[in-house]
């Protein structure tokens, strides 16, 4: 990079620079890194910098999202353009917060999930408003929460999702174009006992051992789903337990322990059929007494018209523009789950590769950065 510090460049520093961890279920988190109100502050303020109305939405403590609407020609079409805020955690990482500009890329949290997108985004958009170039109405949203329960996106598809023509998610794709992708559904099973102190373990009955065999017979679960419903775009469904939790203190045989769940779902399936399925699964074979719950976080699969005119011209922009461009799925979610039932055209799309994202030496390529504004400027006026 030569020269001054370009817009988009700037904006994805700044952004970086304002924690904004996602504090997943926990309601009671410290302010100075969790949660994203500080951060959508800063990008309304961006906004009103350059003469652009902007409006931070509190949706609870430390909870936010920005939203902009900017009029342009034709006000009976409206696109959303929505990257997140929130990042994943920093265990690992020296100076999360602190970005940096080396060998042609900037590395810090969030820079290519999803400050980097977002940042580019929000360039295209306002310097297309301010030259008054703008064919349609575009909604600019910094969301909340895609880390994990999409409460952004959502809060603001369920207000104003009937109005829109279709909408882009900002996300590290490369430049090629997500139109479906699986969903994912998060499950405790929690798995009883009967306590006594460890010395006299013939009085209990230890969770942990009852425990040891739901975890067995999950990943028998996990090899049927492997096996069972494919989707012809989007594969098989994955089942996957990741955190367990059990006993109190050495001393005391535990009477509970849970498991978590994480279901990578397709199209179609809710949180109901996955609960009902996983519970009588382990009732019938671990025992009789044993819980399955939904967890707050999840999405729905999405499964968008690849042949779509909004897909269409943003497939051929990007490949006019950097070579890239193919129409592709993914195993993960994004907040275009949060708008799946609205039957509008959605894709996922941006600069940046998803192999960075969530690691501790998170970066975003400078050049990529920077084409993106253009790409996601021709592809607006394109709309």
């Amino acid at each position: 990079m030569t020269g001054m510090t370009s817009e988009v460049i700037q904006l994805c520093c700044d952004l970086i620079s304002i924690p904004s961890i996602n504090p997943q279920s926990t309601r009671d988190f410290a302010p100075d890194i969790y949660g994203e109100q500080r951060a959508a502050g800063f990008l309304a303020g961006w906004f009103i910098d350059r003469s652009i109305h902007a409006e931070v939405k509190v949706l609870s403590s430390g909870r936010a999202n920005t939203v902009v609407h900017l009029n342009g020609a034709d006000s009976s079409r409206c696109y959303l353009l929505c990257g997140h805020l929130d990042t994943v955690g920093v265990e690992g990482m020296t100076a999360p917060f602190n970005p940096e500009i080396k060998d042609g890329k900037i590395f810090g949290r969030g820079a290519c999930d999803d400050k980097g997108p977002l940042a580019a985004m929000c360039v295209a958009a306002a310097q297309l408003y301010n030259e008054g170039k703008l064919p349609c109405d575009i909604v600019v949203l910094g969301s909340c929460g895609e880390e994990f329960d999409m409460r952004g996106a959502a809060d603001y598809a369920a207000e104003h999702g009937d109005k829109l023509t279709g909408a882009v998610f900002a996300e590290p794709t490369g430049f090629d174009i997500i139109y479906a992708h699986k969903g994912v559904v998060r499950l405790r099973v929690v798995v009883p006992g009967v306590s006594a102190h460890s010395s006299m373990p013939e009085l209990a009955d230890n969770a942990i051992y009852s425990a040891a065999k739901a975890i067995a017979e999950i990943e028998k679960f996990a090899e049927l789903k492997r096996n069972q419903r494919s989707h012809p775009l989007l594969g098989s469904e994955t089942v996957v337990p990741t955190i367990i939790n059990g006993g109190s203190q050495i001393n005391v045989i535990p009477d509970s322990c849970e498991i978590k769940i994480d279901w990578r779902t397709l199209p179609g399936r809710t949180v109901q059929d996955c609960v009902a399925e996983l519970d009588i699964f382990l009732k019938n074979d671990v025992r009789d007494d044993i819980e399955v719950f939904p967890m707050e976080s999840g999405a729905v699969a999405i499964e968008s018209d690849k042949d779509s005119d909004m897909i269409e011209i943003l497939s051929e922009t990007s490949k006019a523009m950097t070579g890239k461009g193919d129409r592709i799925v993914a195993g993960y979610a994004t907040d275009g789950s949060a708008l799946a039932n609205l039957g509008i055209p959605l894709a996922v799309f941006g600069p940046g590769s998803v192999a960075q994202a969530h690691k501790a030496d998170e970066y975003i390529e400078i050049d990529q950065l920077e084409k993106a504004v253009d790409v996601f400027k021709e592809f607006i006026l394109k709309l």
